[in-house]
């Protein structure tokens, strides 16, 4: 892999697909994280295919990608083992609105693999399986506050306590790129428990 100087002119195709996705998507992408990949460039990388540890975007550049898709693939891009099982799994059929043995084997493998673990719920997001885990705490406790630790940039439907710190209040973190994100740093916006107290339903860390 030659090194290279990311650069507007080594990303000329990228730059020209936010505008044209500017004219559909708000904002010009689905997450606000990505309008900072390419630094001080006010555009996000696109990125064509990927192969193991590598990536290439749309003008042919070729990165190590220590993002990792955000830590999803464990893998690699394009593991031949990974794209078998799918298509094996596809030709059966992709979809359907009812139970599966799959599902009931993952979650066997789960509740082994996790010995605290007595039952097992899937979530389509992070955000779903954390409203679920509030409701699942405030009907056991019968109490509805609920322990917030930090602040986020994505937030919950379901009513916490402390709330989210109005944007004028917020702190920014270490890095100066918190300062560019549309909704907020996820490193500010500190408030304190001590109107909770013991009456929380339970207690959660940030929603990332």
């Amino acid at each position: 892999m030659a090194n290279f100087v990311l650069s507007a002119e080594s990303t000329e195709t990228s730059r020209a697909l936010f505008h044209r996705a500017r004219r559909s998507l708000a904002g010009g992408t689905t997450s606000s994280g990505r309008i900072i990949t390419t630094g001080s460039y006010p555009y996000p990388l696109y990125i064509a295919h990927g192969k193991a540890a590598h990536i290439w975007d749309v003008d042919g550049n070729e990165y190590v990608d220590y993002l990792n898709s955000y830590g999803c693939a464990v893998m690699g891009h394009a593991d031949p083992r990974i794209a078998s099982a799918v298509a094996e799994v596809s030709a059966g059929g992709t979809m359907f609105g009812a139970g599966t043995i799959p599902e009931i084997e993952l979650a066997e493998t789960m509740r082994a693999m996790i010995p605290c673990a007595d039952l097992v719920r899937f979530a389509d997001s992070g955000s779903e399986a954390i409203q679920g885990a509030i409701r699942s705490a405030r009907g056991l406790t019968s109490t509805r506050p609920v322990r917030r630790a930090g602040s986020s940039r994505r937030r919950s439907p379901t009513r916490t306590w402390p709330p989210p710190a109005p944007p004028w209040t917020r702190r920014s973190c270490c890095s100066p790129v918190c300062e560019r994100q549309p909704f907020g740093c996820s490193g500010g916006g500190r408030v304190s428990y001590a109107r909770v107290g013991r009456r929380a339903a339970g207690a959660m860390t940030s929603l990332t």
